[in-house]
């Protein structure tokens, strides 16, 4: 049993947020990996309405995950009891799930690269590229993200208090999309506002 604590940046350049990675002293952990995820509903329908999440991923390895509702500990800063074990078989896992009553609530696609700095050991920096937009987590200890996050120069840039599938929910109900899979296909050609992603009383008048 373990707590994810987390902070979550909207990035408005890959290419700059690499090269200040690079400068501020973070190190290569893994790199750059497509993760292909789905998320179930429970018989009922209603994970999403809980905000309960059930999601078998695929990158380097397979692995089944349980995240309960989250909550906010300080501004920009979410927490969440998680639970997660390593399958050997995506298929047989997937087939298991719907067997059993669950249902494909959605896929969702991202390419994440993993860094590490040297002197906050206990922290995780990753880069998440969504089908929307690219971004930036720290996850850790309260303490450490804070340390992390001065290290790296970013303390003062708007924090996001929601996951990506609160943000693709969000881009749904704006630009009246009918596809439910959060998939580079599905966003092909398609130009978002990035200023939704931008706490309201952060926003650029």
């Amino acid at each position: 049993m373990s707590l994810e604590i987390e902070c979550k940046l909207y990035i408005p350049s890959l290419a700059t947020i690499q090269t200040h990675l690079a400068q501020r002293g973070a190190t290569l952990t893994h790199p750059r990996t497509y993760e292909h995820n789905i998320r179930y509903e429970g018989p009922n329908g209603d994970f999403a309405a809980r905000h309960i999440v059930l999601r078998l991923r695929r990158d380097q390895d397979i692995r089944l995950t349980y995240k309960a509702p989250a909550t906010q500990l300080s501004e920009g800063m979410i927490t969440r009891l998680e639970l997660e074990t390593t399958i050997g078989d995506f298929e047989t896992m997937d087939n298991i799930l719907l067997h059993l009553g669950y249902q494909h609530g959605m896929v969702y696609e991202k390419y994440r690269t993993t860094y590490a700095l040297l002197n906050v050991p206990e922290v995780e920096v990753v880069v998440d590229e969504m089908p929307y937009g690219n971004f930036l987590e720290v996850e850790g200890t309260p303490e450490g993200i804070e340390t992390a996050l001065a290290q790296l120069g970013l303390t003062d840039m708007p924090r996001i208090i929601v996951g990506y599938v609160d943000l693709f929910e969000l881009l749904r109900n704006r630009y009246q999309f009918t596809f439910r899979d959060l998939t580079f296909q599905n966003f092909s050609g398609l130009e978002i506002d990035p200023q939704i992603f931008v706490p309201p009383h952060k926003r650029e008048s």
